[in-house]
């Protein structure tokens, strides 16, 4: 379940980018860019590169069983990392856990299509997905 929860923050970030300000000058491609420079950090990009992801457009929760963190550094930061990370990440990553587990446990959920998630600031599915819900057999 773990597994499916970060591939699940990895395809869908809760933002698809944030904007900091530099704290100090920074290299980049020949240039230096100065303190105070706001940058973009496209999450989504990020965590859609082909640089750092095998077939990083499948969703494969198997790809977090071998290693729990990624190949490269900083190429999975759903949450952001250093002093501007979200403090409440572990809360937050116990609370989805929890609830997709519950739902789980009590329904039986089917799928009848495919999630598209255009590439927008804020993610959203880009048509209805069908599916059906029902309660779950009771256990012996």
């Amino acid at each position: 379940m773990g597994a499916f929860l970060l591939e699940i923050l990895r395809r869908y970030p809760v933002s698809m980018s944030v904007v900091r300000r530099l704290g100090k000058p920074m290299a980049l491609g020949g240039e230096t860019l100065p303190a105070g420079t706001q940058i973009g950090i496209l999450l989504h990009a990020l965590h859609h590169h082909p640089d750092f992801w095998d077939d990083a457009e499948r969703m494969k929760p198997e790809r977090w069983l071998s290693s729990p963190a990624p190949k490269v550094p900083f190429s999975y930061v759903p949450f952001l990392d250093g002093a501007r990370k979200c403090i409440g990440r572990a809360m937050a990553e116990t609370h989805m856990l929890v609830v997709v587990a519950a739902i789980l446990r009590r329904f039986d959920l089917r799928v009848f299509g495919e999630a598209v998630v255009p590439p927008f600031l804020i993610p959203r599915f880009g048509k209805p997905i069908p599916f059906a819900i029902q309660q779950a057999a009771a256990a012996p």
